[in-house]
């Protein structure tokens, strides 16, 4: 092949460029209309389109034989366009001419005609790699351009953009490609190359590009010419395109999943003894692990997967089912700390099995408040008879859950401050409610929260607040619990014997995640 298949197969009209639906449609709109705006500004990722677009639009505003909004391909503007030596097309790579001068020279040229056709089009790339004098020299331009001017401006880093040169222009946000278009798009480049691959290939080609179609192609290119007998197999895509290593993340995250802590250790160990680079590997192990969060609040979205391979994608799917939200954000952000900590060059495993340790604490001893023989304080406030009277009451067998909660109440009791701080970061407003409650019962699998005030009552019973408490009761009690409420008719009494329980053992505690219980509960130490 004597080009690379991007530049041979680069669109030449509107309906070849893969996505961008929403800026096509609004382009033709315009051609249609004859209503061609002065300024346009092209923003997004490498490689979707942005420059070939913008040559789309300058080939079709110029066409001499168009039909409504689709360049002929056929005419003397549209080949020389097509062939790069059209005088009235001026492309501009900003990153080596972005001084004044450079400018200066441009506002010059852009007062004369075009040479032939109907507009003079300037496409700037990378304009955001201008400087601000030559910005500001564009700025003029921008504001008075003469009618036979239309300038393209293409950028990664729209950010970089003073808001006077935004403000002017027809601003256009392009989006990565939709995988399932970039692969039968890729299949199609194949047809034409009349070599025949397998769909598995473009499919891993597909998902490591992440949506970015130059990125696509270029892989696709490097592999067909690989090909032998107009054929190419997994064995030689292997060569160009191997599988991802993430055997010792996968490895990890599972040791982390089924609390084998020991084996997680060594797995790190064991990349320090290969000479693996722990900034690459905790980098990408965190970059797993975000899809793993992903997964937990918005499900299994294929688009947050994309950039992995399909039993990859299986694969963290059904790691993701192993702990709730909580605890797999807990995870992450013990790595995300291990990663800002990795320099010493020493023991530069140590944040990584720091991370390990931290959660591996976490995961068997989730309360930090200290153990608590609930009602047996000589203080307790006996007299409420809080402890004795709360036996289930009697219900119907079709209301009460053939399961049986494990934890007494007197467990809850002792979590409760670790649920309210572990709420507060999962859900602010939600801690709050919760913090006027108290538990009240068990009935089988069910928890009865009690509560002085119908609203509080039915606030905690709406289902993603239901959903929020019962997840992260799950997690720290390990067992499913169903939660309701209840308004309660001794809800002082009964508050103060909880309160009584817990202020009781800690109060005399110089710890600060103590007093932090003490603060959340809202309560105070008293002699």
């Amino acid at each position: 092949m004597s080009q690379t298949l991007y530049r041979k197969y680069r669109p030449q009209k509107f309906e070849d460029v893969i996505g961008q639906e929403h800026i096509k449609l609004t382009l033709q709109n315009e051609i249609l209309n004859d209503k061609i705006a002065h300024a346009y500004l092209f923003s997004g990722p490498r490689g979707i389109g942005k420059t070939t677009l913008a040559r789309v639009f300058a080939k079709a505003i110029n066409c001499e034989k168009r039909s409504a909004f689709e360049p002929c391909n056929e005419c003397d503007s549209c080949n020389s366009i097509t062939e790069g030596n059209n005088l009235d097309l001026i492309e501009i790579d900003a990153a080596s001419n972005r001084g004044i001068n450079e400018i200066r020279e441009l506002r010059e040229f852009v007062k004369y005609a075009p040479s032939k056709n109907k507009y003079k089009v300037f496409i700037i790339d990378e304009a955001h790699m201008l400087t601000i004098e030559a910005f500001n020299a564009l700025l003029k331009t921008l504001e008075e351009p003469p009618k036979h001017a239309v300038f393209i401006l293409a950028t990664t880093e729209v950010h970089k953009f003073p808001q006077t040169i935004i403000s002017r222009c027809q601003k256009f946000d392009f989006k990565t490609v939709d995988i399932e278009k970039l692969k039968n798009h890729l299949k199609n480049v194949c047809l034409k190359e009349k070599i025949q691959v397998d769909v598995s290939i473009i499919d891993k080609i597909a998902r490591r590009s992440g949506g970015y179609v130059r990125d696509a192609l270029s892989t696709l290119g490097q592999i067909l010419s690989l090909s032998e007998d107009g054929e190419v197999g997994r064995e030689t895509a292997d060569l160009i395109l191997p599988d991802s290593d993430f055997a010792p993340i996968i490895e990890l995250v599972d040791s982390l999943a089924m609390n084998q802590f020991e084996n997680s250790i060594k797995v790190i160990n064991n990349l320090v003894i290969d000479g693996i680079d722990l900034n690459y590997f905790t980098e990408e192990l965190i970059n797993y692990l975000r899809k793993i969060v992903l997964i937990k609040i918005t499900g299994a979205s294929e688009k947050y997967l994309w950039d992995v391979e399909r039993h990859i994608e299986e694969k963290i799917i059904e790691q993701s089912e192993k702990y709730n939200l909580n605890i797999w954000n807990l995870i992450l952000k013990e790595f995300i700390t291990a990663f800002e900590n990795l320099k010493n060059d020493r023991f530069k495993q140590l944040p990584l099995e720091m991370a390990i340790i931290s959660i591996k604490t976490f995961l068997e001893k989730p309360i930090s408040v200290a153990n608590i023989e609930f009602g047996l304080k000589k203080n307790f406030k006996a007299e409420n008879n809080y402890l004795k009277n709360q036996e289930p009451q009697k219900k119907s067998e079709e209301n009460i859950s053939k399961y049986t909660l494990k934890a007494q109440i007197s467990d809850i009791v002792k979590i409760w401050p670790q649920l309210l701080l572990n709420l507060k970061d999962y859900n602010h407003s939600l801690s709050a409610f919760l913090k006027v409650g108290h538990p009240l019962r068990i009935e089988g699998n069910k928890l009865i929260i009690g509560f002085e005030f119908k609203f509080h009552k039915d606030r905690i019973l709406e289902a993603s607040h239901k959903k929020n408490i019962e997840e992260v009761m799950s997690g720290i009690l390990n067992e499913k619990v169903i939660i309701d409420s209840e308004l309660d008719e001794n809800y002082k009494e009964n508050r103060n014997a909880v309160s009584g329980a817990i202020y009781e053992t800690i109060s005399n505690e110089n710890d600060e995640t103590i007093n932090n219980l003490i603060d959340e509960l809202g309560g105070e130490v008293v002699s």
